[in-house]
């Protein structure tokens, strides 16, 4: 009957969101975060409802909105694996998980610009993670600048702010905190380039000072 029907739509949405909501709560790392999230789409069949929206799309003749349907569930494991190989490890707060991953959904589109709106955009690395690109030239890698070499020369040292902010005092963050920043950004820019992500720096300054490439670098060549 229309009760029975109700109950069972309802124990569809409710309960996965529910396990979600719990597995999110409990964990503490990246990986955990990853987790959580994938079991939810596994336990919603998420896979199987793109395949069955790619046939059908496929069979009324829209070809395109099949490739973008094809795609999805690839592109969307991907940014977990991706958003694991670099955070897997790390601890973290919800909201910066669910904002790396939005940011990562966001850059998840198929379907192709007009050729009257492709273009090119300069920005720093604060700005560029409110755009979406398809193709990325980060320059300037080098050790100090990613991630900024931070010299804190206040009174304060970073113990001293973290306590104060504990009993929450209003004050800038550590220079720990901004490093952490900057690697959230830092993986940002790495995620948003739809197509292709370029990685350069130069090797030595306009006195021909040897200069050294960036961690982050170092990291995605696993050195």
């Amino acid at each position: 009957n229309i009760q029975n029907m109700i109950n069972e739509m309802k124990n569809r949405i409710v309960t996965p969101l529910s396990t979600l909501e719990i597995n999110l709560a409990k964990a503490k790392t990246g990986i955990e975060l990853a987790l959580a999230l994938y079991h939810y789409l596994e336990q919603v069949q998420a896979a199987e409802h793109l395949e069955a929206w790619r046939r059908t799309a496929e069979e009324n003749g829209y070809l395109e909105l099949a490739r973008e349907h094809e795609q999805a569930w690839t592109s969307i494991t991907a940014l977990l694996d991706e958003f694991v190989e670099v955070l897997g490890e790390e601890s973290l707060e919800l909201s910066s998980f669910m904002e790396i991953i939005i940011t990562g959904l966001d850059a998840l589109e198929f379907s192709l610009l007009p050729p009257s709106l492709d273009q090119v955009i300069l920005s720093d690395m604060e700005n560029a993670k409110l755009l979406d690109m398809k193709v990325i030239f980060a320059i300037g890698m080098n050790d100090g600048v990613m991630p900024l070499r931070q010299k804190d020369k206040g009174i304060l040292s970073d113990q001293d702010r973290e306590s104060l902010r504990e009993q929450n005092s209003s004050l800038k963050p550590s220079a720990k905190n901004n490093i952490g920043e900057e690697d959230l950004l830092a993986y940002k820019i790495v995620s948003l380039p739809s197509d292709k992500l370029f990685l350069s720096y130069p090797v030595a300054d306009e006195e021909g000072k040897v200069l050294s490439e960036s961690n982050y670098l170092r990291k995605i060549k696993g050195q």
